[in-house]
């Protein structure tokens, strides 16, 4: 936790991952062109269901659910549930400390399930910063997550797999003329390292853009386009295996 601390207010840590995100994508366009991999390209549906709950003025409880199919929505991919608590850090920042369960299924040409569904815990630690522009102006955002994994991909009797993976999100979000409306962009990189890392330093890249509505004071919604570049952690016949996840994403958040 100390360490995620000294490098979020390290100025220079803060550039790179900027740079990080932002190079990323130019890595994806390298990544279609490299012929030692399998692609493996699938059609998603994922739905977030957020909820937000104001304890005082400093402190606040998140609790998440993600619903997460296969095959335009019609298999399951994975089911994820989260929660953490949240500390503001000035009037721009926030930390947060939590866990995540997530259960994984067999999907796809080349499953990462490939024994059939396994589960994941994870704790994590998040800092979060925002530039909130004048009102009618663009808004930045940026995540820097730690996250430890404990996975249990050879079946409930096997042994579970430690694995320490950090991610990277840049958000923009630019207000439409039209009350309550906006556009938004993010993309977020995930990259492992330590122990147990294998062929995937390289985890996923996430990039998504869409429209979303402040409906109510309490209700945000937004819909969009979702892109999932993954990279797994075994070979298959000596090459590495890709997969390309596309399809909408529909968000929904309340806050209390």
């Amino acid at each position: 936790m100390m360490l995620l601390f000294r490098c979020i207010r390290n100025k220079q840590f803060r550039l790179w991952c900027a740079a990080l995100c932002c190079c990323t994508l130019s890595s994806n366009n390298l990544c279609l062109q490299a012929q030692n991999r399998i692609s493996d390209y699938n059609d998603i549906f994922w739905m977030p269901l957020n909820l937000n709950i104001r304890l005082n003025n400093q402190w606040s409880w998140n609790g998440e659910y993600q619903w997460r199919r296969d095959n335009s929505g019609r298999s399951s991919q994975q089911d994820l549930w989260r929660t953490g608590i949240s500390v503001k850090l000035g009037a721009t920042q926030q930390f947060q400390l939590g866990y995540a369960w997530v259960r994984t299924h067999p999907y796809g040409d080349i499953p990462i399930a490939s024994r059939g569904s396994f589960s994941e815990h994870r704790i994590h630690q998040q800092w979060m910063s925002f530039w909130p522009g004048q009102s009618g102006n663009p808004t930045w955002q940026q995540r820097i997550r730690l996250e430890q994994r404990w996975l249990n991909a050879s079946g409930f009797s096997g042994p579970w797999t430690f694995m320490n993976r950090i991610r990277v999100m840049q958000r923009l979000n630019i207000p439409l003329k039209a009350n309550r409306w906006y556009v938004y962009v993010w993309d977020e990189v995930f990259l492992g390292f330590g122990k147990n890392t294998g062929q995937n330093v390289f985890d996923q890249n996430r990039l998504a853009a869409g429209f979303g509505w402040d409906a109510w004071k309490q209700v945000k919604m937004e819909l969009g386009i979702f892109q999932q570049i993954l990279q797994q952690g075994r070979p298959v016949g000596g090459k590495n295996v890709f997969q390309y996840n596309t399809g909408p994403m529909l968000m929904m958040h309340w806050k209390f």
